[in-house]
């Protein structure tokens, strides 16, 4: 070759195609911390806004039909009003809305509005398992949580007043609604949000042990008001919040955790339609 060439090769740009072709690391994000607890409190947000969003729409619409609703200004009366079979089942089927719009907000901050791929990004393989060993797993932790609360009702009182227990007795309508929301869509958009998002920003920066905890803790504490009062299913939370992040951070995966996740609402959903819930 001669110098004249050897000076043309070596004028040429380098392309490392290499980091184009590696697939990405769900432990190693490109979103940091801030912007994956922007992601959760932009969660916890709709699902608190879009059904007050549906009541008030459901008012006006109710209201201009010439349907019977309470004023603005009668409190114990709209108060009574929002507690109604109807009123609950809107606020139940609106937060499938909220679910959609966290995905919707998960999704531009993972892929950068499309730029990067959503479910490798996150993790979404079996972890060299099969999908039957996860589901005979998911069997073992719904056991495992049913003789963890048969223990801890000994010791924590158990309230059967909670918000969540005065939603299912309000209908059955109302009580499908739910099993159908926990069936669903919680498994897949609280994965993505908790052990997706919020735990693979946290782990790159705090390290593992550090995330496992924030994320068991914050899971729980979001269902916190709607049990208030019931310590054992509270700590059944904390318990089944623990077995999941503990799932993904051995896994590299949120796919093992969704399932469970389904697995173990499902499970409980039957139950809440069957009324024993």
């Amino acid at each position: 070759m001669g110098e004249s060439a050897v000076l043309a090769e070596a004028g040429r740009p380098s392309f490392d195609f290499s980091a184009q072709t590696r697939p990405p690391d769900p432990d190693q994000p490109p979103w940091g911390p801030l912007t994956a607890v922007g992601v959760w409190a932009a969660s916890v947000a709709a699902i608190i806004i879009v059904p007050i969003i549906a009541v008030v729409v459901w008012y006006i619409i109710s209201k201009a039909r010439g349907a019977e609703v309470p004023g603005l200004q009668a409190k114990d009366e709209l108060i009574e009003w929002l507690k109604s079979p109807p009123l609950l089942l809107v606020q139940v089927a609106s937060t499938f809305v909220a679910h959609a719009v966290t995905l919707a907000i998960c999704w531009a901050v993972v892929t950068r509005l499309g730029t990067r791929k959503f479910w490798a990004s996150l993790g979404w393989h079996w972890a060299g398992r099969s999908p039957v060993f996860w589901l005979l797993f998911s069997a073992g932790v719904i056991v495992a949580l049913v003789s963890f609360s048969q223990v801890a009702v000994r010791f924590l009182p158990e309230s059967q007043d909670t918000a969540f227990a005065e939603l299912l007795r309000s209908s059955s309508q109302v009580r499908i609604a739910v099993a159908v929301l926990a069936t669903l869509s919680a498994p897949i958009v609280e994965e993505v949000i908790y052990r997706g998002v919020l735990f693979s920003a946290l782990r790159s920066r705090t390290g593992v042990a550090p995330a496992v905890v924030l994320v068991t803790m914050l899971f729980a504490g979001v269902h916190f008001l709607q049990y208030s009062g019931a310590w054992v299913t509270i700590s059944g939370l904390i318990f089944l919040s623990l077995i999941l992040t503990l799932v993904r951070a051995r896994t590299g995966s949120i796919l093992p955790s969704v399932t469970i996740h389904f697995v173990n609402n499902a499970f409980f959903s039957l139950l809440i339609v069957a009324n024993k819930g």
